[in-house]
């Protein structure tokens, strides 16, 4: 196992027992919203309309849009960083231009995707 892969495996272990005790030890209350006498543990804008699955669809979208950014941020910066400390090896650089060309087109892929619900929707998910 290489020097960066147990750096990975490490960042992803301590990730996900943040998450983890984060989920154990809070004292949040699991029940955010009511929607339409229907305890939810995530605050869905329910506006008490006759479609509320477009109001979940928005949101759901909406987290996926932040969490795709973050992603093909942190994709871009993680492959910038490991270009400019390629220092003439062949092999890291070929690895840092894949990883930034994939950041982009999971980017693409995003808007692809985006441009299609808007397109199956009648009248667009985002109005």
């Amino acid at each position: 196992m290489s020097k960066v892969s147990k750096v990975e495996s490490k960042l992803a272990l301590s990730l996900l027992a943040t998450s983890v005790c984060t989920q154990l030890f809070s004292s949040t209350v699991h029940a955010a919203e009511d929607c339409n006498g229907t305890a939810t543990f995530f605050k869905w804008n329910c506006s008490g309309g006759d479609n509320q699955i477009m109001s979940v669809l928005g949101q759901i979208l909406n987290w996926l849009a932040i969490g795709v950014s973050v992603a093909v941020l942190v994709g871009i910066i993680y492959g910038a960083v490991m270009y400019a400390s390629a220092g003439g090896n062949e092999a890291q650089t070929k690895k840092a231009i894949g990883i930034i060309r994939n950041a982009i087109i999971a980017l693409i892929l995003y808007f692809a995707m985006w441009a299609i619900l808007q397109y199956l929707i009648p009248g667009g998910v985002f109005e």
